[in-house]
């Protein structure tokens, strides 16, 4: 019984239930579903995924746990204590992307380049999104550099957590950019690039660490962790200025992800199923 399992050429004409390859089959499949909407079938190649995936899927859950409780317990006693897990959270976080930015186009760099790459929308949405970082950055150093003069509360190491973590955003950012248009346009024409799928790990837990900052700058969003810029620029300058910066930033995030799952699916490709 064993030996006969997957061997459809053979009995494929006796099973009702698989479709034939033959026109005269392909119309008696037609008439089976006569008044039926037509299923969609999708198929994904997730191997070489795996690894990226779990660590991805721990980095994001670890996240959302993380902002919750800051969300939550956070309060005015306690504000500076919270502020300073919370900074370093996100350089951590911002570190081991900068990491796999590095490791992933280190190894893409080797693929082919595709004579036909994805539609130039992506590149776009892209870099209109970097000047929100940089404003924002900007934003936040004006904050920690003219603090000792406007006493809003700062201490030195929530300043120097500050100018950290917003150097790694921007550093991030600025690496995982150029990393994404290049991967759009990367293809896999020999047979070794096909099966050896270097660097889709890293590829798969990028895209889920994007995912997991788009949902920490939602939810932080939502907190009291910028308390310090809104005594500082007043409530309703900071509510315009990050209501002009946060938002593509935010969707930055979010289409990062979106653009990475392009390569993870396109890269390993040859370049005539594109």
């Amino acid at each position: 019984m064993w030996t006969h399992i997957g061997d459809i050429n053979q009995h494929q004409h006796s099973m009702e239930l698989l479709p034939d390859n033959s026109v005269m089959g392909s119309m008696t499949d037609l008439n089976k579903t006569d008044g039926h909407k037509d299923a969609m079938v999708l198929y994904a190649d997730c191997s070489s995924s795996t690894k990226g995936m779990f660590f991805g899927l721990v980095l994001l859950v670890m996240t959302v746990l993380g902002c919750i409780v800051i969300v939550v317990i956070m309060d005015e006693c306690n504000m500076d204590e919270y502020l300073e897990i919370a900074l370093i959270v996100e350089c951590i976080i911002f570190l081991i992307m900068i990491a796999a930015c590095i490791a992933l186009y280190t190894k893409i760099v080797h693929l082919d380049v595709n004579p036909h790459p994805i539609s130039r929308l992506d590149d776009m949405l892209l870099m209109i999104c970097l000047p929100s970082f940089f404003l924002f950055g900007i934003l936040q150093f004006i904050v920690v550099l003219i603090d000792s003069e406007q006493e809003i509360g700062h201490n030195d190491i929530t300043k120097v957590l500050t100018i950290l973590k917003v150097s790694l955003y921007l550093i991030q950012v600025m690496i995982q950019t150029p990393l994404i248009i290049d991967g759009l346009r990367r293809c896999s024409n020999s047979i070794g690039f096909q099966e050896r799928k270097a660097g889709r790990n890293t590829l798969m837990f990028l895209l889920v660490a994007n995912l997991a900052v788009y949902i920490m700058d939602t939810i932080l969003l939502k907190g009291n962790i910028y308390q310090k810029e809104i005594m500082f620029y007043s409530i309703s300058v900071w509510t315009i200025l990050s209501h002009i910066t946060l938002p593509l930033c935010i969707f930055y995030r979010f289409h990062s992800a979106v653009a990475l799952a392009d390569i993870w699916s396109s890269a390993y490709k040859p370049s005539e199923n594109h």
